[in-house]
């Protein structure tokens, strides 16, 4: 499965969730306040692993908990 970039709503959305300014959105992700606005205004997609950063370094996707593994015990009887 391919990853796709966000829509332009997508980005502008997360990123007033988040409450973040443009430079502060971009400096979340290591990017340049210049490239955020080329991906709000729609003149540049959004590489799917910086909106995944994103997502995740602001709380806006959560990783579901792994699960521990557990070993079933044997009994003896």
């Amino acid at each position: 499965m391919k990853a796709e970039s966000p829509t332009i709503e997508e980005v502008r959305e997360a990123r007033t969730r988040a409450a973040l300014t443009i430079a502060d959105a971009a400096a979340v992700i290591h990017a340049a306040s210049g490239s955020w606005v080329k991906w709000e205004r729609g003149e540049r997609p959004m590489h799917p692993a910086f909106w995944e950063l994103f997502l995740l370094k602001t709380g806006l996707l959560k990783l579901p908990k792994p699960q521990p593994k557990t070993r079933k015990l044997i009994t003896f009887e």
